[in-house]
């Protein structure tokens, strides 16, 4: 979650900032567009459309029924995508879902938490980021396709790999934060906005 110390200092710099800082001295970034376009995007999704998936936030663990809401919100139009993950989660007991969605919403490290909830079976990096949003939508945002490419368009500074399967997790993370940072809106509302965009700038 800390960046290594900047400028000779021995103070570390979380993340997030330490990419403002860098948007400050090596591009320069027009914060009231962004906010202008996040607003704009994120009155496009259909908010009602989390209602069943963010009830769960706050829960200690996630039981198979928990889990089952959230395959059907992610992979509501991938019909093979959601009867993967549904097969998976199938062989596992009741008590190691419960067992490690409750480690995982109790790790402190980010990166930590996302690898918890993949070694359940049927469940990989979109379905984990998507359980983890959930979870506590305050901390984690979905990891998704449509957003990686609005992410691309938007042209922030850093990596900009060319799909979601590129994308590391940490910095993935990082931009969303960041941009909910310097917009001044909360996670879920940067995270309907880049999905609803679908890279259009």
């Amino acid at each position: 979650q800390w960046a290594v110390a900047v400028g000779g200092g021995s103070s570390p710099v979380p993340r997030p900032y330490l990419l403002a800082l860098l948007v400050c001295l090596t591009e320069p970034v027009d914060i009231e567009s962004l906010k202008v376009w996040v607003r704009a995007w994120g009155s496009r999704y259909p908010a009602a459309a989390d209602n069943d998936v963010l009830s769960l936030a706050g829960r200690l663990h996630f039981d198979r029924e928990a889990m089952s809401i959230v395959v059907d919100w992610k992979f509501n139009n991938m019909a093979h995508r959601r009867a993967n993950a549904r097969r998976g989660l199938a062989t596992e007991s009741d008590e190691q879902i419960e067992d490690l969605t409750r480690r995982s919403f109790s790790c402190n490290d980010d990166l930590g938490a996302l690898l918890i909830v993949e070694t359940l079976s049927g469940v990989g990096r979109a379905l984990a980021s998507a359980v983890l949003m959930a979870g506590n939508p305050s901390r984690f945002t979905v990891m998704d396709t449509r957003a990686v490419k609005s992410l691309r368009g938007l042209e922030l500074p850093g990596d900009r790999p060319g799909s979601a399967e590129r994308w590391g997790w940490l910095a993935y993370l990082d931009a969303c934060r960041w941009l909910r940072d310097v917009t001044s809106n909360d996670l879920r509302t940067i995270d309907r906005a880049l999905f609803a965009a679908n890279g259009a700038s």
